[in-house]
């Protein structure tokens, strides 16, 4: 898949705006600690907790908060959405629980000795730009294209017909009746496929296709890529037969 990778600046900006989030959630984290010990009238313990809270920082900055992000923003975190990035899988597939999982326990690698050395080091010494952590999960940061235009006219695949005319109505049956048993991620993998296939090569784009569709079209019993007419044509009538819940 064709992105732009990610570098160090756009990385390092997209780290400074999560890290200034990120020291603003612990500070109000600690003052309503403390102002929870004044309000019940407890002993002076501000100093404990204030180590405890600040104990606490490294694991929360690292991991539980990009973690929750990356989940919740598909592969975004407040940062990386400011300055235009994403992250993905290294086949241009979305990120799953367990690559965000991988990725950011790995993060406390990166950081040493502090401030990212050892994940700066990765990212200027990696090919596609990853850190310790991206190797691990098997993850890249790109550039969202949110103003470029593509090389080639993409379909518009909501003026085109519901299902390609050549299906036969059992063949259409069939994927309704077992399309439940795809999940979201399903969805925008072929999706994610369909919007940017216009700009890949055509070896690459056919691999790609195959690759996406045959263990999607495995999970539905009874078919087969070859009555949809290939890889292509079957990830077109999955979007196009989506359940609108997705």
């Amino acid at each position: 898949m064709s992105y732009e990778l990610a570098g160090i600046g756009s990385r390092a900006l997209a780290c400074v705006l999560d890290s200034f989030l990120q020291l603003v959630i612990v500070a109000l984290l600690i003052w309503a600690l403390v102002w929870l010990q004044y309000l019940l009238g407890l002993p002076d313990i501000t100093g404990t907790i204030v180590a405890i809270a600040l104990g606490s920082v490294t694991f929360m900055a690292t991991v539980v908060y990009y973690v929750v992000c990356e989940m919740a923003m598909a592969g975004q975190s407040p940062g990386k959405r400011l300055a235009g990035l994403r992250v993905v899988r290294a086949n241009g597939t979305p990120l799953t629980f367990t690559d965000s999982a991988i990725r950011n326990i790995v993060r406390l690698v990166d950081l040493l000795p502090g401030f990212y050395t050892v994940g700066l080091i990765a990212v200027f010494c990696s090919r596609q730009c990853q850190r310790l952590g991206d190797m691990a999960a098997g993850t890249i940061v790109v550039k969202e294209r949110l103003y470029e235009a593509p090389t080639a006219p993409v379909p518009d695949l909501a003026a085109a017909p519901v299902v390609p005319p050549s299906l036969s109505t059992e063949a259409i049956a069939r994927l309704r009746n077992s399309i439940h048993l795809l999940s979201e991620n399903d969805y925008a993998a072929a999706a994610r496929f369909l919007e940017r296939r216009a700009e890949l090569d055509p070896q690459v784009r056919r691999e790609l296709s195959v690759k996406l569709a045959t263990p999607l079209v495995e999970r539905l019993p009874g078919l087969s890529l070859q009555e949809f007419g290939g890889a292509e044509q079957f990830l077109e009538a999955l979007i196009r037969l989506r359940p609108t819940r997705f």
